[in-house]
């Protein structure tokens, strides 16, 4: 039976969106980092952190750790925190990546299993799969969000230049999403540069093979 009342954040780049976050280390204790902290190390944008990303509501704040599935009963809220029934809905929400876990109940449970430092090896791959789907779709909600935020700094930059009030100072949160688009722009050039190159391999191979050779469909 399909579950899908959990939600869940995932992505490491919701740290880049809150003026301050809370990090739960190995021993137990909380370490409080901050953008500037971030900006400084900017690999540990990326790093795999057990952080709060607190959402606010009239009574007070839901508390999501990234990794840790969260259960919400309330439908209405489900849709606000993941952004609709579509996913696309809720703009305002995309910097949190929370998004809706589907599993099966059974591999819901293996998942909560793993997470207290157990373990669930009749379902071990189908809960590093769904772990994995919605890691995907964490981080895509949450480079979402950078987008809008760059697309905003540089609608902003311009408008300042073209008035000749000087020169825009970037905040914390839009210097990382900066940094953030800066390196996902590379890894979409990179791989559309093996994309080209295996394409250019295969073409090699079947000229090499002869043309003759090549699966043409008979007449």
């Amino acid at each position: 039976m399909q579950q899908n009342l959990i939600l869940t954040t995932t992505s490491p780049l919701a740290k880049i969106f809150m003026r301050r976050y809370r990090v739960q280390k190995d021993d137990g204790s909380i370490e409080t980092v901050y953008p500037e902290d971030l900006i400084a190390d900017k690999e540990r944008i990326w790093a795999k952190e057990r952080f709060c990303v607190p959402f606010p509501t009239v009574a007070g704040n839901i508390e999501f750790w990234s990794g840790v599935p969260m259960p919400i009963t309330n439908e209405n809220q489900r849709n606000v925190l993941v952004g609709g029934r579509s996913g696309f809905d809720g703009a305002e929400t995309d910097w949190t990546g929370i998004v809706m876990l589907d599993v099966d109940v059974n591999v819901l449970s293996g998942i909560f299993n793993v997470i207290g430092g157990g373990k669930a090896p009749n379902i071990e791959k189908a809960v590093k799969e769904a772990m994995k789907r919605a890691e995907d779709k964490s981080t895509a909600r949450c480079l979402k969000a950078a987008r809008t935020v760059f697309s905003r700094m540089q609608a902003q930059r311009r408008l300042i230049q073209e008035e000749g009030k000087g020169t825009y100072t970037l905040s914390p949160t839009e210097q990382l999403c900066a940094i953030v688009l800066e390196r996902e722009a590379s890894a979409d050039i990179a791989r559309q540069r093996r994309q080209d190159q295996e394409m250019a391999d295969i073409l090699a191979r079947i000229e090499n093979a002869g043309v003759d050779n090549a699966a043409y469909p008979t007449v």
